[in-house]
């Protein structure tokens, strides 16, 4: 799990809730796409009833991300 802070001041927790299968139709897609990727969540802790982003990465990269990659990476993620 890793907290970040928006520009708006609000707080979100980015966490692994699972990983994908990496099946998915070859028809036009790169190598890389096919690969298990983990699935991260993002949880607005500062917004009563939450605010909820979800999107995937490569196997492994949450962790190693800086906060402004988090923070790029959130502003990507789609709502859920």
């Amino acid at each position: 799990m890793v907290h970040v802070h928006d520009s708006e001041g609000r707080e979100w927790l980015a966490e692994k809730i699972g990983r994908t299968s990496g099946i998915l139709s070859p028809t036009d897609k790169p190598d890389a796409l096919l690969a298990p990727h983990d699935i991260i969540r993002f949880s607005c802790t500062d917004v009563a009833g939450g605010l909820v982003r979800e999107t995937t990465l490569t196997v492994g990269t949450l962790e190693n991300l800086s906060e402004e990659e988090l923070l790029d990476v959130l502003s990507q993620a789609r709502t859920v």
